[in-house]
């Protein structure tokens, strides 16, 4: 370590700034940027002032956007509202795993080993799943980001990203896709409209290009519907000249849902059949908010072959968890509490667990009101899907101490989160995306005799809220 200060300084200065950027795009906690200063702390120490204080603003970048995304709260009345699956859930509600099931699973148990063995029994559970529910093998990264960085970084620097401007959406952390794939190195050319493209244009734009690019394509939400921006039909079909890369998207299903949600969402295996899949790991999959690649194992294989993919991908314990999220669209009975249960509840079910839920409140001195006409819980944010559903609307109590927005600061704090919605002195909640075991203590969270649901809830009032 006798090299001169200032050529440490050059080279270690570039090499920070480019990975820390990406880590900037693909960190969605706070805790996370904590972690990795430490990790690089001895990096830090042989660095000049100049330097350093440029790594600290990196990370201090990193932190502020990491925080900015954990105060996000989706709007309207979403699974990402109700964080799925009520309280008892790992990772605070952000996935669909109850945490009875979890604790009992082999499968967790192996995950906090960390070891090797441990490792590999993960993730052939992973791709035993993946196999069951797609066709393809999967893997899993930190963050849809990550899992993006990660396809990019296996690609040959020579070859050129093609990204449809129609498709150039934003991803879970703010940054547009194009954006991503430049933070990694690529080169990148945007192609199109912002209204579609089509097979001849993108011949005249890429010109002699053509066969030294890959595209990579997204779902974007139009109208309440994904809309296909390429009239023309599947690129590979009449492209046979311009690879497809990946595609990345939030608005799939594990398995077909036609008899519950309308309109039909597509599926994983029809999703993947042709290219690398890109998609989050909560919303339908009910696991943790991790970025999950499908595709052949080949071409997956690469990818971990990088000396980027350590850092890209999900923890073990994470993609335990994610593993036990997906086995629970397995075929056979849904598990208890899982987010298809909720799905597969009846109108019926909901009313009656509606009626009795405002009984109780009321004789706690809530005024309480059921709707469940014309009543439709949505999938997303964004996008048409809807299932019939059964809403509460609550005011506080007459004589409550707490202001009303105390009251909804209370619950917005609470797992579950339970405000789905809010009308001045009203709070509506969507049973669709309560967990039926959790209603006494659901009520017991809103009258305030319990600031926030045990783990052990699920267990509770099961009988009565039975699913069927």
């Amino acid at each position: 370590m006798n090299q001169p200060k200032q050529n440490l300084s050059e080279w270690a200065s570039e090499f920070l700034e480019e990975r820390l950027s990406q880590a900037a795009a693909t960190m969605r906690k706070p805790e996370l940027v904590n972690d990795l200063k430490l990790k690089i702390g001895d990096v830090m120490n042989h660095l000049p002032g100049s330097a350093a204080r440029e790594v600290e603003r990196l990370l201090d970048a990193a932190r502020q956007h990491a925080a900015a995304l954990a105060d996000l709260i989706h709007p309207d009345n979403s699974i990402n509202t109700a964080s799925i699956n009520a309280s008892g859930t790992l990772f605070s509600g952000d996935c669909g795993v109850p945490s009875s099931v979890a604790v009992q699973h082999p499968l967790m148990f192996h995950a906090t080993h960390q070891n090797q063995t441990a490792r590999k029994g993960v993730q052939r559970a992973l791709q035993t799943v993946a196999m069951k529910l797609s066709g393809q093998h999967a893997l899993a990264a930190d963050s849809v980001e990550a899992a993006i960085v990660a396809v990019a970084k296996a690609e040959r620097p020579s070859v050129k990203i093609v990204v449809p401007r129609c498709q150039a959406i934003g991803l879970p952390s703010g940054i547009s896709l194009p954006d991503l794939l430049r933070s990694a190195g690529c080169e990148v050319i945007e192609v199109g409209t912002v209204d579609g493209w089509s097979v001849d244009g993108l011949r005249r734009e890429l010109g002699d290009d053509l066969g030294h690019c890959a595209l990579v394509t997204a779902d974007r939400i139009v109208d309440g519907a994904v809309r296909d921006p390429n009239p023309d039909g599947r690129p590979n079909q009449i492209m046979p000249e311009l690879r497809r890369l990946m595609h990345v998207t939030s608005y799939v299903a594990p398995r077909s849902l036609e008899e519950l949600v309308q309109p039909c969402l597509m599926t994983l295996q029809e999703a993947c059949r042709d290219t690398l899949l890109v998609t989050g790991g909560d919303g339908l999959l009910g696991g943790p908010p991790l970025g999950i690649l499908f595709g052949e194992n080949a071409r997956l294989q690469e990818i971990t072959q990088t000396r980027d993919w350590c850092w890209l991908q999900a923890d073990l314990t994470s993609q335990a968890t994610m593993t036990l999220a997906m086995n629970s669209w397995g075929d056979g009975p849904a598990p208890e509490g899982s987010l298809l249960a909720m799905l597969e509840t009846t109108h019926a079910n909901l009313t009656d667990r509606a009626m009795r839920l405002k009984n109780r409140l009321e004789q706690a001195g809530y005024q309480a009101t059921v709707r469940s006409d014309e009543v439709e819980a949505r999938l997303w944010p964004v996008g048409n899907w809807t299932l019939p559903s059964v809403e509460i609307a609550i005011q506080r109590a007459a004589d409550a101490e707490e202001s009303a927005e105390e009251f909804a600061d209370r619950l917005k704090r609470s797992r579950p989160m339970l405000l789905a919605k809010s009308g001045g002195e009203t709070l509506v909640i969507d049973l669709r995306w309560v967990a039926p075991a959790l209603d006494a203590k659901l009520a017991k969270t809103i009258i305030g005799t319990c600031e926030s649901p045990t783990e052990d809830s699920a267990t509770e009032n099961v009988a009565e809220s039975a699913t069927t």
